[in-house]
């Protein structure tokens, strides 16, 4: 019987130690499941609370101002004005060249033609031009008619009044080419109210057309460009 108690106490007292060791372990999960939701907590809203818009204020107008066109404004004209060309340098267009085998002709050849002006301001009446018509180009030439060329007194350029057209049509030659073109020789002759226009010339009437005097369907065409480029009535002599 004694033996029997004593088998019992030992039974019970294992049970004990189990209960407390259980019990021990059920608080020791609570506790760490505590633990670990205290640890895994979703945080607080007032940890991570949602800033106010005054920290992130929208910035006023006066921060982004508009600038007012003063601040950009427009270049003036002043500014950018056009210059004349001089103060770049440049200079003005330069005075054809006159050369001087067209000096004191009457002609409507480029250069030439710049020195009618002058040459009919000393023409006077009783004059006589000899001269050369070039068809293919409508060009012509004349110079001073007078009996000596190389007298003292005779005008630059002038030709001889006998074999004068010859010289003439050298000249035009020299100038506008067509050495072998036909041409047609004149003189014109200085009156008070134009020129009158004759139409024999041996050196070239004759050796281009066969006759001294310049056939007649040339005749209203050199009367014309001598016309446009004097200025003065002109007919047939």
């Amino acid at each position: 019987m004694a033996a029997g108690g004593g088998f019992l106490r030992a039974v019970l007292g294992f049970l004990r130690t189990a209960d407390r060791t259980a019990e021990s372990s059920v608080v020791n999960t609570a506790a760490g499941r505590m633990e670990n939701q205290a640890v895994h907590q979703v945080p607080s809203r007032t940890v991570h609370q949602w800033q106010a818009p005054a920290v992130h204020e929208w910035q006023t107008p006066a921060a982004h101002e508009w600038q007012s066109p003063a601040a950009h404004e427009w270049q003036t004209p002043a500014v950018h004005e056009w210059q004349h060309p001089a103060a770049h340098g440049a200079q003005p267009p330069a005075e054809p060249q006159l050369r001087p085998e067209t000096e004191n002709s009457l002609s409507n050849l480029e250069d030439a033609a710049l020195r009618n002006p002058e040459t009919l301001r000393e023409v006077r009446p009783g004059d006589a031009f000899s001269g050369v018509y070039h068809p293919a180009s409508g060009r012509f030439m004349s110079f001073r008619s007078v009996d000596d060329p190389a007298a003292m007194d005779a005008p630059v350029n002038a030709v001889n009044r006998y074999g004068g057209h010859g010289e003439i049509e050298d000249t035009m030659v020299r100038l506008i080419g067509g050495r072998d073109d036909k041409k047609v020789a004149f003189t014109m002759f200085a009156e008070d109210d134009g020129f009158a226009v004759g139409w024999r010339s041996r050196s070239v009437n004759q050796y281009y057309h066969g006759t001294i005097a310049a056939p007649g369907e040339y005749r209203g065409a050199v009367m014309d460009a001598i016309s446009q480029a004097t200025g003065r009535r002109v007919w047939s002599r």
